[in-house]
């Protein structure tokens, strides 16, 4: 399973975009299709855009459904299969009509997530203070962790709420909001080891 995340998926787009703009921005359609190493270098990035585009979940698609999502998936199952097929001029013309439209929505919707997240988080610590041994909630604030991609965070709250209560290892093996950092060692022995395992490998670390 991959360890990429959307907030990856939707900056792959973006960095895809900019190449895509990057190399063409001194061209005009003549200059572009008698051009291979531009249009492969382009068909490339749009294949990275489709294929980004068609690992994002369709609850964060639904935060923005005027994205073409479907579209970009398309293209890149055009490009990357019946690449024979390939239209030059219709390349050109989503480069040059509909890529740009693309960058707003796209960071709008990292924003929002981001926000929503930092929010998140803010209540968990708030409920962690009124108590400190509710391992539901460092649980849940694994999850957002681990939604960002912080690792360090996510593995460190998930830790706490396994220490309160065994149940969270099982949970977290399947949870597939921990698929941002599934593919970790850290995670990966976690999940893994008893709570007993866990504390005589801490202790053997701390002696070492």
């Amino acid at each position: 399973m991959s360890s990429r995340g959307y907030i990856e998926r939707i900056k792959d787009i973006l960095e895809a975009i900019k190449s895509i703009q990057n190399r063409t921005k001194n061209l005009n359609f003549n200059s572009f299709k008698t051009n291979e190493t531009i249009i492969k270098a382009v068909l490339y990035d749009l294949i990275i855009i489709g294929e980004a585009a068609t690992n994002i979940s369709d609850e964060t698609k639904q935060l923005s459904p005027k994205i073409p999502w479907q579209l970009m998936s398309d293209m890149r199952n055009l490009l990357a299969h019946e690449y024979l097929r390939v239209d030059v001029q219709i390349v050109w013309d989503t480069i040059d009509n509909n890529l740009t439209e693309l960058i707003e929505p796209l960071e709008n919707l990292l924003e929002a997530r981001q926000l929503g997240y930092t929010k998140a988080i803010a209540s968990y610590d708030k409920a962690l203070e009124i108590n400190p041994n509710d391992a539901n909630t460092y649980y849940n604030k694994a999850c957002t962790y681990s939604l960002q991609n912080n690792l360090e965070l996510a593995i460190q709250n998930l830790q706490q709420a396994i220490n309160l209560d065994e149940q969270y290892r099982e949970m977290a093996k399947t949870d597939q909001d921990f698929d941002n950092i599934r593919d970790h060692e850290q995670f990966q022995n976690l999940v893994k080891l008893s709570k007993h395992d866990t504390k005589s490998g801490l202790e053997n670390r701390v002696r070492d």
